[in-house]
């Protein structure tokens, strides 16, 4: 067997693995493989063969990875040709396969499984029904992932492949993202102590609310104040937490453009107030481009009556801050 050779001197060993993977690896990748393997499983009576000849491969992948677990070197060429063999297959065999993995113990080998997934929604014609269908149904497994791991890793994959597949076939499958925008909303994601997870919860989100829009509503209770207490902290935080900053943002925008009347009130005051420690805050300059894109779509999308109500509840607090934040301030009430 390929991987069965048996070496007495251990570093021969090593060696000798890390160049057959790493040319498998490469194997794997080549273009031509990947159109002739397509044709078989698609029409070839062999295909039922192959995709066994595919299953004992991942399985060996999958138990060499846990045997080298601990050598940086090996288990990283392991997690490159499991993610080519994946990479390899056409999209419902690749869903298939990777279904069968997420119920695999090692978070590495999961990952592989949806990264892959991931990568190769990017690259499903929009007129490939099939497959399309087959990555939203993938959706409820994912939605598992992240509801029942502890892997913070795990579960930031998980949430970007959902981001992924919702920004390019959500409008087929609406009530698809609404229950998978639920799971990345709760605790497990955007409720998360990790601000890798919540970054990509919140970007994950705002993709969401442009799917389903009127259906987000019922998340907003539960969703702005998470991202108001995120945006402060990231304002208060000794070390700029830029991405934090912005993602907050990105999410603001997509609930202005798509549900402003929803955006009033406390909702309205808040941001203002938040807006305007933002305006003062020892952060990179470009967050000011992401505070900016706010205002202007808060002064376009929200009733102006509601917008001149808010400034006028926030000028005080405005005003004490300094000429820069009541320069921002009249600038917002001026687009």
């Amino acid at each position: 067997m390929l991987f069965g050779f048996n070496e007495k001197d251990a570093g021969q060993v090593e060696n000798s693995l890390l160049n057959l993977l790493s040319s498998l690896a490469q194997l794997l990748n080549d273009q031509n493989l990947h159109s002739r393997l397509g044709r078989v499983l698609r029409h070839d009576s062999d295909a039922a063969q192959l995709r066994i000849v595919f299953t004992e491969a991942m399985e060996k992948i999958i138990h060499i990875s846990q045997q080298v677990r601990g050598r940086e070197v090996l288990h990283d060429a392991c997690s490159r040709v499991l993610s080519s063999l994946l990479n390899l297959l056409p999209t419902v065999d690749l869903i298939k396969s990777a279904e069968i993995l997420l119920d695999n113990p090692n978070d590495e080998v999961r990952r592989t499984a949806l990264k892959s997934v991931e990568v190769k929604v990017q690259s499903i014609s929009q007129g490939d029904d099939v497959s399309t269908k087959a990555v939203l149904a993938f959706l409820s497994q994912i939605g598992t992932i992240i509801q029942h791991s502890p892997d913070a890793a795990l579960k930031h994959t998980a949430v970007a492949c959902i981001d992924q597949i919702s920004e390019r076939f959500g409008k087929k499958d609406p009530s698809a993202i609404a229950a998978a925008a639920q799971i990345v909303s709760g605790v497990q994601s955007l409720g998360s102590s990790d601000d890798r997870l919540r970054i990509i919860s919140l970007l994950c989100l705002a993709s969401t609310v442009d799917v389903i829009q009127d259906e987000f509503i019922p998340l907003l209770p539960a969703v702005l104040p998470k991202a108001f207490t995120y945006l402060s902290q990231s304002l208060d935080s000794q070390e700029p937490k830029n991405n934090l900053h912005n993602a907050v943002y990105a999410l603001l925008c997509s609930i202005v453009e798509r549900l402003p009347f929803m955006f009033s009130g406390q909702y309205l005051d808040s941001a203002l107030q938040l807006s305007h420690r933002s305006a003062v805050a020892d952060l990179d300059p470009g967050v000011d481009e992401s505070r900016s894109q706010f205002y202007q779509l808060a002064a376009k999308q929200i009733d102006a009556k509601e917008c001149f109500s808010a400034i006028e509840r926030s000028w005080t607090g405005a005003a004490e801050m300094g000429y820069e934040v009541s320069f921002h301030a009249c600038s917002f009430a001026s687009v």
